[in-house]
């Protein structure tokens, strides 16, 4: 019994197969100019209406391959004799009619990508990584090499930034997609300048000169072409010494300060005590250096009692009561 059930599933699958082919009875025409989107080229490409085609005489077709590889806007002609052969190698059919033209034109269809949407992919992914600071870009002199000839289909760009580096001369490496696939890589360099606000010098600011607030003053300037860490505090400077002179207008850089003291150890200075509508001054004796803004500790020179005060200036401590 179960030979027999196998003996009728066997002849039920020969006859649809049979019954698939005789669907495939007809005529494949063959088109004398084809413009095709895929690098390979297959048989079936060629053919001037494969959509009325049933998937056999489909899968025959495409199984045999005209030419391996076109390039995005490259054309190439085959013989209709290397056709009949492709065909005849693909097996059809006996009651299935060709007809194939003495030559056949095939042209890949191309678009260009040019150098200007190049750069406007670049403006937009760097604006995207500077956030909130794009605002104050300037992005220019942004340059690419040439356009570039890609395939037909949804074009899409990735753009990677090469080193961490977002102000200057910033390169980058910007990928082609067509249809999510990767198919060109070109190189794109633009110059970005960023501007805040910063400290400069008020005025010409000579060596070892002490920072007071009056000496320093917030300006706009190009952060690209500062090369060092700034503030835009004069709490951060106020109090400290310059290493170099500065003329007006020239960023102050943190590398290039140091902190002096105004008070020593074993000074004895002026302890200023402040309460509501009282100012009690005395001398106190510094049991440690110190900076200005900083905190330090005092002996008071008549107690003996050990407080700590905020240095104000030489030889002047504010300590509460």
């Amino acid at each position: 019994m179960r030979r027999l059930v196998f003996k009728i599933f066997v002849i039920a699958v020969l006859l649809s197969g049979t019954w698939q082919v005789a669907r495939a009875a007809g005529v494949i025409s063959f088109t004398s100019f084809a413009k095709v989107a895929r690098s390979r080229v297959t048989l079936l490409d060629l053919v001037s209406k494969k959509a009325d085609l049933p998937p056999v005489l489909k899968d025959r077709l495409s199984t045999q391959t005209v030419v391996q590889s076109l390039r995005p806007g490259r054309g190439v002609k085959v013989t209709g004799r290397r056709l009949r052969a492709l065909v005849k190698r693909a097996g059809l059919p006996g009651d299935v009619s060709v007809l194939i033209p003495t030559r056949v034109d095939m042209h890949r269809a191309s678009t260009v990508f040019t150098t200007v949407s190049m750069i406007e992919a670049y403006r937009n992914a760097l604006e995207d990584r500077l956030g909130h600071q794009a605002a104050d870009a300037d992005i220019h002199d942004v340059s690419a090499v040439r356009d570039v000839v890609i395939p037909e289909g949804r074009v899409d760009t990735r753009v990677n930034f090469i080193g961490r580096k977002l102000t200057g001369r910033v390169p980058a490496s910007l990928e082609i997609l067509v249809d999510g696939r990767k198919v060109q890589t070109v190189r794109v360099v633009g110059i970005v300048d960023l501007y805040g606000e910063v400290l400069v010098a008020a005025r010409n600011l000579n060596r070892n000169q002490v920072l007071d607030k009056g000496d320093v003053s917030l300006e706009r300037i190009n952060l690209s072409k500062v090369r060092g860490r700034t503030s835009q505090s004069v709490e951060d400077v106020e109090g400290l010494t310059l290493m170099n002179p500065l003329a007006a207008g020239e960023p102050v850089l943190i590398a290039r300060l140091k902190r002096k003291p105004l008070i020593r150890k074993g000074e004895v200075v002026a302890m200023i005590c402040k309460g509501p509508g009282l100012t009690i001054t005395t001398k106190g004796k510094a049991l440690r250096t110190g900076y200005k803004g900083g905190s330090i500790r005092l002996e008071n020179i008549k107690s003996g009692r050990k407080v700590y005060g905020k240095v104000l200036a030489s030889g002047e401590v504010e300590v509460d009561f």
